[in-house]
C-alpha cells in the first residue's frame, strides 16, 4: 500500500527483494487517505510495470499480508495482517511517533471486523521503548542502512558512475518542508560550486521526493539551472542516492534521513538545519545526529569540506550504540516476520539483501571557468578554477581570468571571456568579434596547440593530447598577460610545465 513517491520507491524495492517466491502474487494499491504529493502516483506505478489494483477494489478483498510505509495517517482499513514500516530512518520525528501512537494505537491490534495482526516494524531497541506497550512492535533493523553498509566495497564503481575521478565528493542533501536545508538556503548549490575548486571537488545533490513531486522536475532543474551547468550532479529520487552516499567523502544536510544515514555510515557530516524540538531526543540516533557540526553559510560548508576531505584516511566508522539493531540481518528478520504472517516458509533463495544501483545523475560538463592564479612559491603558481555559470569565483587569488569555450551557450560569458577556447577551426574567423575583451584564443588538435592573440600572432605549442584544453588555454593566457611563456603551474593533483613552445604535465605523487 503506497501513498507517495517516497513509499512507492521503497515498497517496490523491498517487495522485489522479499517476494521472488512464485507462491506469492504481489499487488500495489494507492491507499486512502492519499498524500498531497501523490499526483501521478498511479502513472508511476504503471511505468514501473507494477501489478496494480484500485483502492476501491482492494478494500473488498482479503489478503495474506499488507505492507505500508507510513506513520502519519490513520491506517487504511484493509482486510489483511499489516506490517507498518517507516519510510525513513525509523520514527525519529515527534510527528511520526505521535502519529503512530494516536492515529494507530487503537487500531494496530485489531483489524476491521476481525482480529488481524498489526505490527510496527522498528529499526532499534530504543525505538521500541518510545512506543512502549501502546501497540504491537517488532525490532527488525534497517534494510536500507544495511544495503549501504554492505556495498562499501563498490565505492569505486559508484564514483566511476558519477565521473568523480580523484576528486573529493561533497553531497548536499535536503528533506522537504520549511525547516529543510533547501528551504533555508536554496542557493547553496551554486554558492558551494563557486567556493570549491572544480578540479579538487565534485558536488552532488540529493533532494527529498516530496520536493520533486511538490514542485515538479522542470521547476527543480530550472531553479538549479546555473548549478547544473556548473557540473552539479543532481541525483534522481527514484534510485542512486544510496550509492551516492557510499561514494561520498562528506555531506552537508539537515534532519532528513539522507543526512542521518551518511552520519551513521561514518561520513563526515555538517548540518544546515536541525530542528531539535521537532525530533525525538530520546532516540540514540537523534542524539548522535545532534552532535554533528552546525553550519549556516556555504563558505562554512566549503571550509568543512576542505578540512575533512583532505584527511589522508576516512578513519573507522563511528555509529552510536543502539542506533540500528540487527545490523546486517534486517532483511532476513523482515522476511521471517512477513512469511510467518503469510503462513509460508521462505525458500533459501526467495529473499535477497537490498542491492544498490549505480547513480545516474542529471548533470553536464562545464564549458567555462573562472581560473585563479596565486604564486605560492618562487617556482610554482597554483591554479584553482570554478564554473563561471554560478557567478564570480569565491576563491581568493592574485589574478583571475575567465576562460570560455566557443561552444558556451551563455553568450554573455563568451562576450566577457579573457580567453576563448575554440572547439573548431571555423571559430578562428569570428572569435575577436564575439569576445571583445578576450586577449587570445586557443585551439588544439591532438597534441598540437595554438595560441592566437588579437594582433593575429599565432604561437604553436606541443601539448599533452589528453590534457584538459581549458586548463592549457588558461595557462597560456596567463603567460601572455605576464609576458613570460615559462613556468610551473599546479592544478589539483597535476603539475604543468611551460617551456619553449611545449607544455608538459605530470601527476603529483600522493606524498607531495
Amino acid at each position: 500500500m503506497v501513498r507517495s513517491p517516497t513509499t512507492l520507491v521503497r515498497s517496490a524495492d523491498l517487495a522485489r527483494h522479499l517476494f521472488s517466491d512464485p507462491r506469492i502474487q504481489v499487488l500495489f494499491t494507492v491507499s486512502e487517505p492519499r498524500s498531497v504529493f501523490s499526483n501521478e502516483l498511479e502513472l508511476a506505478i504503471n511505468k514501473r510495470g507494477l501489478p496494480f489494483v484500485p483502492w476501491k477494489n482492494a478494500v473488498l478483498e482479503t489478503y495474506d499480508l499488507a505492507l505500508i510505509e507510513s506513520a502519519l495517517d490513520p491506517l487504511p482499513e484493509i482486510k489483511a495482517p499489516i506490517i507498518m514500516l517507516s519510510h525513513g530512518v525509523g520514527h525519529n520525528s515527534v510527528r511520526s511517533v505521535a502519529g503512530a501512537n494516536t492515529a494507530h494505537s487503537n487500531w494496530l491490534d485489531e483489524g476491521p471486523g476481525t482480529i488481524l495482526p498489526r505490527i510496527v516494524g522498528l529499526v532499534s531497541e530504543d525505538e521500541a521503548r518510545v512506543f512502549g506497550d501502546r501497540c504491537q512492535t517488532e525490532v527488525l533493523g534497517d534494510p536500507v542502512f544495511d544495503s549501504m553498509l554492505q556495498a562499501r566495497h563498490r565505492r569505486d564503481e559508484f564514483r566511476d558512475a558519477l565521473d568523480i575521478g580523484d576528486r573529493k565528493l561533497v553531497v548536499l542533501s535536503s528533506t522537504w518542508g520549511r525547516l529543510s536545508a533547501f528551504s533555508a538556503r536554496p542557493q547553496m548549490f551554486s554558492e558551494l560550486l563557486s567556493l570549491l575548486p572544480a578540479d579538487e571537488f565534485a558536488i552532488a545533490a540529493i533532494l527529498h521526493p516530496n520536493i520533486w513531486m511538490g514542485h515538479g522536475p522542470w521547476q527543480i532543474e530550472t531553479w538549479l539551472r546555473d548549478a547544473l551547468a556548473g557540473g552539479l550532479k543532481l541525483i534522481p529520487f527514484e534510485s542512486g542516492w544510496q550509492a551516492t552516499l557510499v561514494a561520498a567523502d562528506c555531506l552537508a544536510g539537515d534532519h532528513g534521513s539522507v543526512s542521518t544515514y551518511a552520519s551513521m555510515l561514518g561520513t563526515p557530516t555538517c548540518l544546515l538545519s536541525y530542528p531539535e524540538d521537532a525530533l525525538n531526543g530520546d532516540l540514540a540516533i537523534v542524539q548522535a545526529m545532534g552532535s554533528n557540526k552546525a553550519v549556516e553559510t556555504a563558505r562554512e560548508i566549503a571550509e568543512f569540506a576542505e578540512t575533512t576531505c583532505r584527511q589522508a584516511s576516512r578513519g573507522a566508522q563511528k555509529r552510536p550504540n543502539a542506533a540500528f539493531s540487527y545490523v546486517g540481518s534486517s532483511m532476513e528478520r523482515l522476511a521471517v516476520l512477513a512469511y510467518r504472517l503469510i503462513g509460508l516458509e521462505p525458500s533459501s533463495t526467495a529473499v535477497l539483501p537490498l542491492a544498490l544501483e549505480p547513480p545516474i545523475p542529471r548533470t553536464c560538463k562545464p564549458l567555462s571557468f573562472w581560473v585563479g592564479f596565486a604564486r605560492t612559491s618562487d617556482t610554482v603558481v597554483d591554479m584553482r578554477r570554478t564554473p563561471s555559470s554560478v557567478g564570480p569565483s569565491g576563491i581568493r587569488s592574485d589574478s583571475t581570468l575567465l576562460v570560455a569555450s566557443s561552444a558556451e551557450r551563455n553568450y554573455r560569458l563568451v562576450q566577457s571571456a579573457s580567453c576563448l577556447v575554440l572547439e573548431n577551426r571555423d571559430a578562428a574567423g569570428w572569435w575577436q568579434d564575439a569576445s571583445p575583451f578576450a586577449r587570445c584564443a586557443y585551439f588544439q588538435q591532438g597534441s598540437s596547440g595554438q595560441l592566437s592573440d588579437r594582433n593575429g600572432t599565432q604561437v604553436p605549442f606541443k601539448v599533452p593530447a589528453h590534457a584538459d584544453r581549458n586548463v592549457l588555454a588558461a595557462i597560456l593566457a596567463y603567460c601572455l598577460v605576464q609576458g613570460d611563456f615559462r613556468g610551473t603551474y599546479r592544478m589539483g593533483k597535476t603539475l604543468y610545465t611551460v617551456g619553449e613552445s611545449v607544455i608538459r604535465c605530470a601527476r603529483i605523487p600522493e606524498s607531495g
